[in-house]
């Protein structure tokens, strides 16, 4: 994770890494904006869930402490190279060629593909810790921080530094552990290049916690990723899924001038951008963010309006644009967005009036579909459907109903459309649609010509309306069409279609069903 701006110019930088050498370092102030941890857990692979009854490396120190090496790892990148730091340590030498057991992390300045940024571990026992040892098996530490994670989910950071080359390989990283007097399980490793001259290769071979075991055993939690602490004092985690809450302040004064948490939300693509804008559930606030088009999000420092990446918000019945900011993206995978966005910016009519912004949103829409919005115009293939029979389970099943076509030769033979089994006193079929929509057009697909259709419904969630079968258009080939473009005069939000066959061995299959529509207000 990104080390926010604000941080660094309060926090006090620790003495550097001393190679070989044991540094005992007391725990920092705490900082403004520290990072914490979140129960989310859909991210993580499966097989990260530690607990007693792992079999965890562990040693009885003569002073009674308990050493352990982590039993589990996890990264941003859920990359298999974490399973290299578990145990003990066991890399033979500081070179990188490829074949050690190390996990390695490369400064972005470096290498421009996409890197991690931290490293976490979880260790089968709890303990009230007393010492962390990190041993880094190459000649750079790209180490920033170092918190410890306490069975309530809380952070307790031990170490803040910077980037740095090493003088001797290999070595360790000992930290003291003074002021942590609860029970941890978890080790967070946070690795950045802040300073673009000091770029170089991270490897960590292991990392060995040391603490007093507890007098009555604990169980240790499912591990969890981190989520950023916003400056308002908590996370995503504090947000229900799905939404965002946001505060708008008077920077001058640091007085809350509007809050909300709301689930409304807008996803708009274009070929260079993506704009996303929270609506405020109490008033008529919005906030506007816009990120470049790429697949992929990531932390990044915001640039003023409006050069993306950047923001605005609306508020009071005017536009403020982002002069400074951040955003730092938690978790993503292209569908939803977990994180935190923070910026300010003067009223560009009257420079007295300074504002500042804060989002903390978890798992917002940012899918295709959610990049639809009322008064959007939009296709729709069917994605459920119910039958009255179908000739077998499997050829000419009633799934083969659902989707786009598959269907181009041999229409009357072919096995990819719903066919009933004919043994019914009367064949219908219905499918549904994830979006409701105010109807323009329905396309029906069918296998033949549709000679022996005896209705077609549009289903709304409380009641039917029958189509005038003398409008529709068949528009021949395989598969043929009952086209119906002449529908806007229907207003209503339609979630289905309903189609009903006269008495015939042999009604036509139905290969898709497609309706295009206005999504209503």
């Amino acid at each position: 994770m990104k080390v926010k701006t604000s941080l660094i110019l309060c926090l006090i930088l620790a003495a550097g890494l001393l190679s070989g050498i044991a540094c005992q370092l007391t725990s920092p102030e705490e900082s403004k904006q520290p990072l914490t941890a979140d129960s989310v857990i859909s991210d993580l692979p499966a097989q990260l869930t530690p607990s007693q009854t792992h079999l965890a490396p562990t040693e009885e120190s003569e002073d009674q402490t308990l050493r352990q090496w982590a039993v589990e790892a996890v990264d941003k990148f859920d990359s298999e190279d974490v399973a290299y730091t578990l145990g003990a340590p066991n890399a033979e030498a500081c070179e990188i060629t490829g074949d050690e057991e190390m996990w390695t992390y490369q400064s972005e300045y470096l290498y421009e593909y996409d890197t991690s940024d931290y490293i976490q571990f979880f260790y089968a026992e709890p303990v009230l810790p007393t010492e962390v040892n990190i041993h880094l098996t190459y000649t750079h530490s790209d180490i920033v921080g170092i918190t410890l994670l306490d069975l309530e989910g809380e952070p307790h950071e031990i170490f803040r530094g910077e980037p740095k080359d090493l003088t001797q390989c290999p070595s360790v990283l000992t930290l003291a552990v003074e002021s942590v007097t609860v029970p941890v399980y978890s080790i967070r490793v946070d690795l950045d290049s802040l300073d673009p001259d000091a770029y170089g290769i991270t490897a960590i071979d292991a990392v060995e916690l040391v603490g007093f075991p507890l007098e009555e055993r604990q169980p240790t939690p499912v591990p969890t990723p981190y989520l950023t602490m916003s400056s308002l004092g908590f996370n995503a985690s504090q947000v229900p899924e799905g939404y965002v809450y946001f505060e708008i302040f008077d920077n001058n004064a640091n007085i809350s001038l509007t809050h909300s948490e709301c689930d409304a939300f807008s996803y708009n693509l274009s070929d260079t951008e993506r704009i996303i804008r929270f609506f405020s559930c109490d008033d008529s606030t919005e906030i506007w963010l816009y990120l470049p088009g790429e697949e992929s999000f990531q932390s990044t420092p915001l640039n003023s309006y409006a050069t993306v990446p950047t923001a605005k918000v609306f508020y009071d019945g005017k536009y403020i644009p982002a002069m400074e900011g951040e955003l730092w993206v938690d978790q993503t995978d292209n569908t939803t967005m977990t994180g935190v966005l923070e910026f300010k910016g003067f009223d560009p009519e009257n420079q007295v009036d300074y504002y500042r912004i804060v989002a903390v949103f978890n798992q917002i829409p940012i899918s295709e579909a959610a990049a639809q919005k009322p008064g959007d115009m939009i296709v729709q293939w069917a994605e459920g459907v119910d039958v009255s029979s179908e000739l077998s389970p499997t050829d000419n099943a009633a799934h083969h109903a659902l989707g786009t076509s598959d269907t181009w030769e041999d229409c009357s033979t072919a096995i990819t459309a719903w066919k009933p089994a004919g043994s019914a006193e009367q064949e219908w079929i219905e499918v549904y649609f994830i979006q409701p929509v105010i109807p323009a057009e329905l396309n029906i697909l069918f296998t033949e010509t549709p000679a022996a259709i005896a209705e077609v419904n549009l289903m709304t969630s409380t009641d039917f309306f029958p189509l005038d079968l003398t409008i529709g258009r068949i528009l021949p080939g395989c598969p043929t069409t009952l086209a119906f473009d002449a529908l806007q005069e229907i207003q209503m939000a339609v979630v289905g279609v309903q189609i009903l066959f006269a008495s015939t061995p042999n009604p036509p299959g139905v290969d898709a069903v497609q309706l295009i529509g206005i999504i209503p207000e």
